[in-house]
């Protein structure tokens, strides 16, 4: 091989050496992290839950979604802040005084009735198609099915 070619390889071989990860075989994650991660991801959400149901003054919604995002994952910091955690000197959570949950007027309220009858709605809705769906599969001689 002549120098200019060997110059050309090196040179190709730099230009192509950052994309070089793309090509590698990525190992699949072991169930311990897809938990984790499931784990991580479904504490988010009920903490994006928890906020949403506090900007909707449903407090005792918002409490129940913090609460469950700390119980998906115990060193969530933005949740417990937000039901009135602090990281004391030892390192361990703590709650100092009462918190807006234990002093707000409405925390404890029911939500309102059009997010009852909205919850009702639904309900109705679903089993109105699970009964649909029921007497289709009788109709087709799935007995088991249908039940």
């Amino acid at each position: 091989m002549s120098r200019m070619n060997v110059n050309r390889v090196i040179l190709l071989a730099l230009l192509l050496l950052p994309f070089l990860p793309a090509f590698a075989k990525k190992e699949e994650p072991t169930p311990l992290e897809r938990v984790t991660k499931l784990k991580h991801d479904l504490a988010e959400e009920h903490f994006r839950l928890g906020n949403w149901a506090k900007g909707k003054k449903l407090l005792k919604c918002a409490f129940a979604h913090y609460h469950l995002a700390i119980r998906l994952e115990p060193d969530h910091r933005t949740a417990r802040g937000r039901l009135g955690y602090r990281k004391g000197k030892s390192g361990e959570w703590e709650v100092k005084g009462k918190t807006e949950w234990e002093t707000a007027r409405k925390a404890w309220e029911k939500p309102g009735d059009d997010v009852e009858n909205r919850e009702r709605k639904l309900f109705d809705e679903e089993v109105a198609e699970f009964e649909e769906l029921g007497v289709a599969l009788l109709k087709e001689g799935e007995e088991a099915l249908a039940r």
